[in-house]
C-alpha cells in the first residue's frame, strides 16, 4: 500500500501475503489430490506425520505442534482411530486426558505416503535451486515470527 498525493494504491494480486496464501491453498489442493487414493486428507497426513515425529502425545500437544484448533484435531484423531491408524490410551499423568499413538498400520501408511509427499515436493519445486528453496524457507519462518508477534499485540 502506497500513498501518492493522497491516493491509496493497493493491488491485491501484488500482495505478498495474499500470494503466499494462494500458494498454501494450491499446495494443500495438490496434496489432497495425491493423498485421495489412500483415503487420507492433508490434515490427516499432518497428524500422522506429527505422531511419527513425536508419538505418544496428548491431543493438546499435537494441536500445538501442528498449529490447529483442538476440536478439529480431536475430529482427525477420531477419524484416524476409526481407520485403525492411531490408538488412544489413558494418560497416566492425567486420567482426564489421553495419549495418542500411531498403530503399526499407521506407521505402515506413513511409510507408503512419504514417497508420495516427497514426489509432490519434487514436482512442485524440484526444478528450483536448493539454495533458493532454503532461502524461501528461511524467509517464510521470519515472516511467521513477524505475524505471530502481530497476533500478540
Amino acid at each position: 500500500m502506497w500513498h501518492h498525493l493522497g491516493v491509496i494504491k493497493y493491488l491485491l494480486f501484488d500482495s505478498f501475503a495474499f500470494n503466499l496464501a494462494r500458494v498454501a491453498t494450491a499446495a494443500t489442493n495438490a496434496m489432497a489430490r495425491r493423498l485421495a487414493p489412500y483415503d487420507i486428507t492433508p490434515v490427516q497426513w499432518g497428524v500422522l506425520a506429527g505422531l511419527k515425529e513425536k508419538d505418544g502425545v496428548t491431543p493438546t500437544e499435537l494441536m500445538l505442534d501442528l498449529e490447529r484448533d483442538l476440536p478439529s484435531t480431536l475430529r482427525v484423531i477420531w477419524k484416524l482411530e476409526k481407520k485403525g491408524f492411531v490408538r488412544r490410551e489413558c494418560n497416566p499423568a492425567d486420567r482426564r486426558s489421553y495419549i495418542v499413538h500411531l498403530t503399526p498400520e499407521g506407521r505402515a501408511l506413513w511409510e507408503r505416503l512419504v514417497p508420495v509427499v516427497l514426489q509432490l515436493n519434487q514436482d512442485a519445486y524440484g526444478h528450483l535451486d536448493p539454495a533458493y528453496v532454503e532461502q524461501v524457507k528461511q524467509t517464510t519462518l521470519e515472516l511467521r515470527t513477524i505475524y505471530d508477534s502481530m497476533l500478540k499485540e
